[in-house]
């Protein structure tokens, strides 16, 4: 059997942090990964907005970034 690269109570173990409002760098230092991999995690698991979303401005940047 395939170990999980991110066991139950460690992914519940980021959520709460985050969730408590320990910044990402914190938790990726704490855990041993690295920012993009707990980013990645907290994505997948629908608790990160990135700060564009939350902004509502990722329609607008798409739209910057294909020259419209």
């Amino acid at each position: 059997m395939k170990t999980p690269n991110w066991p139950k109570w460690l992914s519940d173990a980021i959520i709460a942090a985050y969730r408590e409002s320990i910044p990402v760098q914190e938790i990726a230092d704490e855990i041993g990964r690295t920012v993009g991999q707990v980013r990645a995690k907290l994505v997948r698991e629908n608790v990160y907005i990135s700060q564009a979303m939350k902004a509502g401005r990722l329609k607008e940047i798409k739209a910057e970034e294909h020259g419209f």
